[in-house]
C-alpha cells in the first residue's frame, strides 16, 4: 500500500469509481458488519480488500506531518485507537501523479491505493464523539469528507441505533469543517472558550441521529 500524500487525478468519475473504504476497530482488525452498513451509505465505495496493518502506520505518518509536534496527534493516535471502543474509518483513492509544478500536464493513475480521507470516533453508551476527520490536501473540495462522516453516523446508528448523539468539537474558524458538519445534520450546541488555546475557541456540535 502506498502512504505518501499525492495529487489528485483530473477524473472524478475514475476516482469515484475506485474508492475503497476500510474500518478498524481497536486498532488493527476489520469490522465486517461496519464494512456493510459503510457501503450501504455509500454505493459508490467498496472494501479495502488488503490487509489493514499498515493503515495506522500510514495515517500516523500523516499526522506527523499535518500537524507540529506540540499537537500530540501523531504520538498518541495509535494508542488512542487501540482502544475497542474507537473506530477508525478511512477511505482510500487510487494514486494519482502528475507534475510538480502545477501546470496541466496528463495524470498517470495508479492502481495502488493511497490513503485520501479518514475520521476517529470513540462509541460509548451514552453518546459518541467524533474526535477526528482529515481529507488530504490533493483531495479536498470534492465532497469526500461529507461522504466519510455519513458513513460514520450511519455506522454509529448501526452499532448503537436511532437517538443516539453524536458529538463533536471544531476550531470556531474552520469555515469548510463547519460546513461539512452542517451539511451532514449536525447543530451548533455551545462555544467551548479557549479550547484549543489561549484565545482559540471550539464550538460544540452534534447530531442526533435519526
Amino acid at each position: 500500500m502506498c502512504v505518501p500524500e499525492l495529487r489528485r487525478s483530473s477524473e472524478d468519475t475514475e476516482s469515484t469509481r475506485t474508492m475503497q473504504v476500510a474500518i478498524l476497530q481497536g486498532g488493527d482488525r476489520k469490522n465486517t458488519r461496519l464494512l456493510d452498513a459503510a457501503i450501504a451509505a455509500d454505493e459508490g465505495l467498496k472494501p479495502f480488500d488488503e490487509s489493514v496493518k499498515d493503515l495506522l502506520d500510514a495515517i500516523e505518518l500523516i499526522e506527523r506531518k499535518a500537524w507540529d509536534k506540540a499537537s500530540g496527534w501523531g504520538d498518541q493516535l495509535k494508542h488512542i485507537a487501540s482502544k475497542p471502543n474507537v473506530y477508525v474509518f478511512v477511505l482510500l483513492g487510487p494514486e494519482s501523479r502528475g507534475d510538480n509544478d502545477g501546470d496541466s500536464s496528463p495524470v498517470v493513475v495508479d492502481e495502488s491505493p493511497v490513503v485520501v480521507a479518514y475520521a476517529i470516533v470513540a462509541v460509548n453508551a451514552l453518546h459518541s464523539q467524533l474526535q477526528k476527520l482529515f481529507t488530504l490536501s490533493a483531495w479536498r473540495g470534492r465532497g469526500w469528507a461529507t461522504r466519510l462522516v455519513r458513513i460514520v453516523c450511519r455506522c454509529v446508528r448501526t452499532l448503537k441505533g436511532r437517538g443516539h448523539e453524536v458529538t463533536l468539537f471544531v476550531a470556531s474558524g474552520n469555515v469548510a469543517a463547519i460546513s461539512v458538519y452542517r451539511r451532514c445534520g449536525f447543530v451548533q450546541e455551545s462555544v467551548a472558550k479557549d479550547y484549543y488555546r489561549l484565545g482559540s475557541d471550539a464550538l460544540r456540535m452534534r447530531h442526533v441521529l435519526a
